[in-house]
């Protein structure tokens, strides 16, 4: 597209950003989404997150492309109509990783908006974060339920990327696609 085909504005700066491609009939919204980290100090700001999500989300038109992308820093934790495993797999063990005393928002608000986290329905994704002994899913690529396939459905974390640190903290890159209408 034209430069002046996209529109973007920091939604809640540096935590949710919305970038919109616009087209002839129809356009695409583009979301990036950083969670604040799941502590006691944050809760306020988390919830505070999860509404303005809400939000923004039935703001936008049915008949555009959505794609919400990130790091939720919160897992998922019911198998649902927007999830579907809410565990992962390491070296041949199912885990849920860590738990979020607010994950029943973040999954309401996918079921809500008839959204579906793509990298959660294939039983044998792992984890998206990694941190010494830890790790979990909290990052996810995510639509609307008609832009998913099993394809999409079978998003690929990229452990090989190159990009990735060689010691420390790190968020595996996703790589899926979307169904076409």
């Amino acid at each position: 597209c034209k430069q002046h085909d996209i529109s973007w504005q920091e939604v809640i700066p540096g935590r949710i950003l919305h970038v919109r491609l616009h087209g002839v009939t129809r356009s695409v919204d583009l979301i990036n989404l950083y969670q604040h980290v799941s502590q006691p100090c944050n809760m306020d700001n988390r919830a505070e997150l999860w509404s303005t999500l809400g939000h923004l989300l039935s703001n936008f038109s049915k008949k555009n492309t959505l794609i919400l992308a990130g790091d939720a820093n919160c897992s998922t934790d019911q198998r649902c109509s927007a999830v579907g495993y809410p565990t992962y797999e390491r070296h041949g063990q199912r885990h849920h990783g860590s738990l979020h005393t607010d994950s029943h928002l973040w999954t309401q608000l996918l079921k809500q908006s008839n959204l579906i986290a793509l990298n959660t329905w294939n039983p044998q994704t792992g984890a998206t974060y990694e941190f010494n002994h830890q790790h979990s899913r909290i990052d996810y690529i995510i639509c609307r339920r008609e832009h998913a396939d099993n394809l999409s459905r079978d998003a690929q974390l990229l452990h090989d990327f190159s990009m990735l640190p060689l010691s420390g903290a790190f968020h595996t890159p996703l790589l899926t696609t979307l169904r076409k209408d």
